[in-house]
């Protein structure tokens, strides 16, 4: 193992050396829906990616008004985690069917795969997780949020869900190692950076602490290379056959 103070522990690229993963196989999590605009992800895009082999899906998530958590694009989640009106107002009660539960989610497509969500309202984690609870998927549950202090208080409520702190490598503070450490006194199980900012050294580094390192934003063939060669845990992206051709499908049961 590398000590803190290699290249490794200050987040530098470890040169044609791969880093093993802490999840072996990492988790590919499409995002569907993701290219047909301001339309939140649909049932059967849902199922479309898990059947092309996605190991799981990610989505924003919020409760509704009619307390339904209701599933949509996580870049439509407003500053200090308010709902985006357009999608807010077809959540209400008598709500289109175009827009997706988490339980109609779960009744079309079962419990056989891990699910990320993007929560930014303090209601909607634990929601989530009652949702997944009752469809016997809470152990297969991420919460991804931006305030590591909220993941915190969910933790002892939410012991089986997975806690991830989805950020920007210039927001880790005190740094990284710093904050890794945190999050493993915390219990939070890992941290979320764009693609363009994993390093061997910085997956090492959080790997040291137990803390699973996810990717998003991955597209390219050779983003998706450089993140197996890294050792991320879990990337997500809309490129279902791309994720598949470079970390395998996913094997049901």
């Amino acid at each position: 193992m590398l000590p803190v103070g290699s290249a490794a522990g200050r987040g530098r690229p470890l040169p044609c050396q791969p880093v093993e993963p802490l999840l072996r196989p990492p988790v590919t999590f499409a995002v569907p829906g993701h290219r047909v605009g301001p339309r939140p992800p649909s049932l059967a895009s849902c199922a479309s990616a898990l059947a092309r082999g996605a190991r799981g899906l990610r989505a924003g998530a919020w409760v509704a008004e009619d307390g339904a958590v209701v599933l949509g694009h996580e870049h439509g989640l407003g500053a200090g985690g308010r709902r985006p009106r357009s999608t807010a107002a077809r959540a209400r009660a008598d709500r289109g069917p175009e827009v997706l539960t988490l339980d109609a989610l779960y009744d079309g497509c079962g419990a056989d795969f891990e699910l990320a969500l993007v929560v930014a309202e303090p209601a909607s984690g634990p929601a989530a997780a009652a949702v997944a609870r009752a469809a016997g998927a809470g152990g297969r549950l991420w919460l991804c949020h931006g305030d590591g202090g909220q993941l915190a208080r969910w933790r002892d409520d939410l012991a089986e869900v997975r806690l991830v702190e989805s950020t920007r490598l210039g927001r880790l503070r005190p740094g990284p190692e710093r904050r890794a450490a945190q999050l493993a006194e915390e219990a939070v199980d890992g941290v979320e950076l764009h693609v363009s900012e994993w390093t061997g050294g910085l997956t090492t580094l959080f790997h040291r602490f137990g803390r699973l390192a996810l990717a998003r934003g991955a597209v390219q063939e050779r983003e998706l290379a450089e993140m197996d060669r890294v050792g991320v845990d879990g990337v997500a992206g809309d490129e279902v056959e791309r994720m598949v051709a470079v970390f395998g499908p996913r094997q049901p049961g």
